[in-house]
């Protein structure tokens, strides 16, 4: 609903929820014992009473050399928040209703120290999806949809050099108002190895994170937000970083050069909206939504002990 255009006044919302959680744990003692672990929150009163986010796990080692399997559950439900249900200035004040969101989530993999390697998935269950439209508008999908996930994770070493290596495959329901890249990598390359009888650790390498070609969200500069959008597609440059990490007994320390492929690449990666007309020279300017640039970072931590 609208209320009518240039009305002036003070409007103030007050909202208020109060919740419960709880938590249970039980830990393995034997290596042939399964522990399991659950949580619950759940909102009792309020603008958010009924919504409950609850999680599960259960695992157990099944050897030494295979690994430990781990399997897990995660339900949430939902109302929209109110950044998406009431938007109000000077000029317009518009309010819009949704049903509450659910998104069911399994999960299960393994995970072998001895094999240095990793593998599992996770499906992802959605029902009523609430989200912007093409017109940046708050909308809902009224129909279930999954987002199946697959993931495994290998690390090679040969001396003191380590080669971490992850993927991610995923996919989505044809028609939803959701764009994934089919596939997601992260490649570590580093140089491990304890220097002067053991005083220094160091770790120096380089990291690239990708994903394959994908229609990515549209952004509005005006509202600060993104939207759906399906009408271009782009390939994103490989963002790449340098780092130092060196620990001297209780204190660590790093030094990292992030995004380093902005020495080299055009400093965009989404789209953000149509084409509009350059009116200096006719050509079309195609909005971007800008990376991040290059930046030098540094930190350490101190553990003293009196």
């Amino acid at each position: 609903t609208d209320t009518p255009y240039l009305s002036t006044g003070t409007d103030r919302h007050s909202r208020m929820s109060t919740f419960i959680e709880g938590s249970i744990r039980k830990e393995a003692v034997n290596a042939n014992e399964w522990d399991y672990g659950a949580s619950l929150r759940m909102f009792t009163s309020g603008n958010y009473a009924g919504n409950f986010n609850f999680s599960a796990t259960a695992g157990k080692e099944i050897s030494k050399t295979l690994g430990r399997f781990i399997a897990g559950v995660n339900q949430q439900l939902g109302s929209a928040s109110f950044s998406l249900t009431d938007y109000n200035n000077l000029h317009v004040n518009r309010s819009f209703s949704f049903g509450n969101e659910s998104i069911t989530t399994l999960s299960a993999g393994i995970e072998s120290a001895k094999l240095k390697m990793g593998i599992g998935g996770r499906n992802h269950l959605i029902a009523n999806y609430i989200f912007l439209n093409k017109k940046g508008l708050p909308d809902q999908y009224n129909q279930a949809f999954s987002v199946p996930q697959l993931w495994v994770r290998k690390i090679f070493r040969v001396g003191s050099f380590y080669l971490d290596n992850e993927l991610v495959y995923q996919t989505t329901t044809s028609g939803t108002p959701v764009n994934l890249p089919a596939l997601m990598g992260r490649h570590q390359l580093s140089f491990e190895k304890p220097l002067f009888g053991s005083a220094l650790r160091l770790a120096t390498g380089v990291e690239c994170r990708y994903n394959s070609a994908y229609a990515p969200a549209g952004y509005s500069a005006i509202y600060n937000r993104f939207s759906y959008q399906d009408t271009v597609t782009v390939n994103n440059t490989p963002e790449m970083c340098v780092f130092v990490n060196f620990k001297v007994k209780r204190f660590r320390a790093f030094i990292m050069y992030d995004n380093l492929q902005q020495r080299f690449a055009k400093n965009a990666v989404l789209f953000t909206g149509s084409p509009v007309v350059n009116r200096t020279d006719g050509n079309a300017i195609i909005p971007v939504y800008a990376a991040p640039n290059s930046i030098l970072r540094f930190g350490f931590s101190w553990a003293m002990n009196n």
